[in-house]
């Protein structure tokens, strides 16, 4: 490592970082492996600090924001991102689409699901009776302050004219298992009042794989994963459908002897951290990305355009794009 480091300037660098060792990398200029040797060498487990530091996060006391764009909308159009994953999202990617949204002024913001994490719940879905400890809650606390935190950028990126969807994502709806059997935890767990939709103007009423209808295509969270996700999609539904789901950014066709035009099926990226600390610095697909597009109310046509997001840029409509740094 170039940058010699104590275990103070190294702690510090850490939580600027959200306690993450690949982006308080990035911010020295040195590679993830040089800030897990340090973490060895000093003894820090990024883990627990994490945890420590969420006792200071109060989402109950959330500014909440207020659209203040008067500017009419794009008739026709929309935007859709997925998987913010709470405390592990993105900014920068987060940034760069909000400052296209200003732009667009898309009719329709839709958030395709896992907003939050809902990290604690991961264990307890199946349990018994599923006891929350205080550091449980914790956890649950700081997931949805960054969710309000990422809902508050959209808000106010959009014009007040914009319909705003969620719709419920396999993280979420580990809730919904819960509070079905046991509605006591609903102060806890309801994540539509943590989250503020109604306050905020949100369209919530859809459950876990409900879409919502775009013209002809049909936008969800997405059920399938792994190889051959776009292929088993468009088996299963035999409709056009765009997802989130798989933090990929791709798309595919089916054939369709009744049709003119093939069933086509996307999957539009993520806007959360692409290498968690959870993943132990292995590779994988995912990709920073969203759609933005349009559709015809009359013959149900669409035109989506899928955006990979670069380092917390990209270019779209003869203009850059870029959310900054850290």
């Amino acid at each position: 490592m170039q940058v010699k480091l104590t275990k103070e300037k190294l702690l510090r660098l850490l939580g600027q970082n959200r306690w993450e060792k690949l982006a308080t990398a990035e911010a020295l200029g040195t590679g993830e492996a040089s800030i897990r040797r340090a973490c060895r060498k000093f003894g820090i487990d990024t883990d627990v600090e994490r945890k420590k530091a969420m006792g200071a996060v109060e989402p109950q006391t959330f500014k909440i924001a207020k659209p203040t764009s008067n500017s009419e909308v794009q008739k026709g159009s929309f935007i859709v991102a997925s998987d913010g994953h709470g405390k592990d999202y993105d900014r920068p990617t987060v940034a760069a689409v909000c400052a296209f949204a200003k732009d667009f002024k898309p009719e329709y913001f839709v958030f395709a699901g896992d907003l939050i994490d809902n990290t604690p719940l991961l264990s307890k879905v199946k349990m018994k009776y599923p006891a929350l400890d205080a550091q449980d809650m914790k956890e649950l606390d700081t997931d949805y302050f960054y969710a309000n935190e990422i809902l508050n950028q959209i808000d106010l990126a959009v014009p007040k004219a914009t319909k705003k969807v969620f719709l419920v994502g396999n993280h979420e709806v580990r809730s919904d298992y819960i509070l079905k059997a046991y509605p006591e935890f609903n102060k806890v767990l309801n994540y539509k009042e943590r989250l503020n939709f109604k306050e905020r103007g949100w369209d919530d009423s859809r459950a876990y794989l409900e879409s919502i209808k775009l013209g002809r295509l049909n936008i969800f969270h997405g059920e399938f994963f792994g190889a051959g996700h776009l292929k088993k999609h468009l088996v299963h539904y035999q409709k056009n459908v765009l997802y989130g789901h798989t933090h990929q950014v791709c798309q595919d066709t089916l054939a369709s002897p009744m049709r003119e035009i093939p069933v086509f099926a996307a999957s539009i990226g993520c806007v959360c951290n692409v290498s968690p600390d959870w993943t132990r610095g292995k590779s994988n697909t995912w990709q920073h990305g969203f759609c933005y597009g349009w559709w015809e109310e009359k013959s149900g046509d669409f035109d989506p355009v899928l955006k990979r997001i670069i380092h917390g840029q990209f270019h779209a409509e003869g203009k850059i794009y870029a959310g900054g740094a850290e």
